[in-house]
This record gives structure tokens, C-alpha cells and sequence, in this order.
């Protein structure tokens, strides 16, 4: 028997996991086209700030937003020209929330620049400035920053993975997907300072939609990265999607998936909750081993 095959699953365990798919990808999860992150960023603004400084920030990001787009378009100069401009609006707003806030979305622009130029300290030394202003504007009323601080270590992981630090990349997207599913500051304070400071107990006050796309996003780079099969809790794993995940994952990579096979169908039957990145990689793979598994079996008839 093939080596891809050692410890081939049993028929009981083709059949649950192919109910599981099947269960998994009927429970469709609705994907919101709401802004929800800007919604609640407008709606926090106006209950803190007065409308002429909360308009003069909205001129600031606009320009940090349309640096940004130029980057992502290879238009690395006229992306510092917008950032420049986002930077002297920045300077001249009075109100210290505000002002750190654009400073945060410029700072987070900034970050890219530096990363598609291959300055990758000055690009993980803007995003901590960053985070830093996001955290201060957060503790002025602002919950919803907390999102943009995902975001931001987001960014951190793809530095991480660029420079080839697969592992420690893989270890902060468990730890964060982990707090997202179930929050839980503890789950976060071996990521160091500034990274570990924060976070909330409790997520209540934030979209369900928008704690589902941020997931999402960090899963996605989870996948990307090749993941460690590791998960961000020390002792038994939550049951929870990345724990999950991580088990399945080791499983496969070892060519054990019967030993993994229920994990793998419990995952597989609750489908795209809280995203699809990681139910979809397990799918796919899981896929693959079913059907050797029922080939080799009728190969042996």
C-alpha cells in the first residue's frame, strides 16, 4: 500500500467524514456586504469628537487610503506623495484622539510601503506605532480599533512569513484566531510588547460579521503560511475551528488522518463557522484522502 495511504481510514470513517463535507457545505454562512468596521468607526467618532475635527480626519485617512491603493498599484512614489499630504492634515488636527488615529491609519500605510520596498523592521517599527495609537484612541471610547489591531497583526504575520519565520508566524495566527473564536487576554500575552496589551474579555460590543471577516483574513494567511499544526492554548486543545484545525492538520502531514478522522468530521459538519479558510483547506485535503482511501479499498476487492 502506498506510503500516502499508511493507516488508511475505515469504512465507517470514509462514510462519517463524507457526511460531515456534506452536512458542512450546506451550512452556509452569510457573507455581509455592510462596511461594518467604518459604520461603527463613524458611528464612536461622532459621540467623541466635534464634526469639523472628525472632517478633517476623514481628509487624512482618504489620502492614507489612496497611498495605500498606489502601493498595492506599484505607484510606490505617488503613494509617498499621498502619504505626505495625510501626514501635514494629520499635524495640524487639534484633538489628540483624532490626531493619533489618522497618525495610526498613516503609520499603517506606511507599514506597506516599507514592506513592498523589503524594509521589513521599519515596516513591523510602523506598525507598532500604530498599534500603540489605535490602543490609546480604543481606550477614549473607540471599541471598534480592536479590529484595526487585528489588522495590524495580520500585516505583522505576512512580515513574519517574509522573512521566513513560518513558525513564529503560524504561532500569532493561532493565538489570534484562537481569541477571536473565544476571547480570552491570556491567549494573547505571549505575543510580547506592544502586541499583548489590550485585549478585552468579552467581544459583545463588535459585529459578529465583522469578527467572522477578520478571521477570516488571519486564517487565510494561517493556511498560506503552511500553519505549525500548533494551537495558542497550552494543555488539551479548545474545541474550536483552528484547534481543530491544527490536530487535523498534523494528522495529514503525518499520513494519519484515521487517527484525526473525528476531529476532522466535527470540524467538517459544523462548516464555515466562524470562516471558510480553514473548514476549505480541510475539506480539500479530506477530499483527496477519501477518494485514494476508496480506491485502494476497491483495488484490494
Amino acid at each position: 500500500m502506498s506510503s500516502l495511504l499508511r493507516g488508511a481510514l475505515n469504512e465507517a470513517q470514509v462514510i462519517s467524514l463524507a457526511r460531515a463535507c456534506e452536512i458542512g457545505s450546506t451550512a452556509r454562512v452569510r457573507v455581509s456586504q455592510r462596511d461594518w468596521f467604518d459604520e461603527m468607526l463613524s458611528a464612536e467618532l461622532y459621540r467623541l469628537l466635534p464634526g469639523p475635527t472628525i472632517e478633517a480626519l476623514s481628509v487624512a485617512r482618504s489620502l492614507s487610503r489612496s497611498a495605500l491603493l498606489r502601493a498595492r498599484g506599484g505607484e510606490l512614489t505617488r503613494a509617498t506623495a499621498d502619504l505626505d499630504c495625510a501626514s501635514r492634515c494629520i499635524e495640524r488636527i487639534d484633538a489628540e484622539p483624532a490626531r493619533r488615529l489618522g497618525a495610526a491609519f498613516a503609520d499603517a500605510t506606511r507599514a506597506y510601503l516599507c514592506y513592498r520596498e523589503g524594509h521589513l523592521d521599519d515596516a513591523l517599527s510602523c506598525l507598532k506605532t500604530a498599534y500603540l495609537d489605535d490602543l490609546h484612541v480604543e481606550r477614549c471610547g473607540v471599541g471598534v480599533l480592536l479590529m484595526h489591531r487585528v489588522q495590524l497583526i495580520n500585516n505583522m504575520i505576512r512580515i513574519e512569513t517574509r522573512r521566513g519565520a513560518r513558525e513564529i508566524a503560524s504561532g500569532i495566527g493561532a493565538r489570534v484566531l484562537t481569541y477571536l473564536e473565544r476571547p480570552d487576554p491570556a491567549v494573547m500575552l505571549k505575543l510580547g510588547d506592544p502586541w499583548s496589551e489590550g485585549w478585552r474579555p468579552c467581544l459583545s460590543d463588535i459585529p459578529k460579521p465583522l469578527i467572522c471577516q477578520m478571521h477570516g483574513q488571519i486564517a487565510s494567511e494561517h493556511v498560506l503560511v503552511g500553519g505549525a499544526a500548533q494551537t495558542a492554548i497550552d494543555g488539551p486543545a479548545p474545541d474550536i475551528q483552528v484547534a481543530l484545525w491544527a490536530t487535523v492538520d498534523l494528522g495529514l502531514r503525518n499520513r494519519m488522518l484515521h487517527e484525526v478522522a473525528d476531529d476532522a468530521a466535527r470540524l467538517l459538519s459544523r462548516g464555515a463557522r466562524p470562516s471558510l479558510p480553514l473548514w476549505r483547506d480541510v475539506a480539500t485535503r479530506i477530499g483527496s484522502y477519501i477518494t485514494c482511501s476508496r480506491t485502494s479499498s476497491e483495488g484490494t476487492q
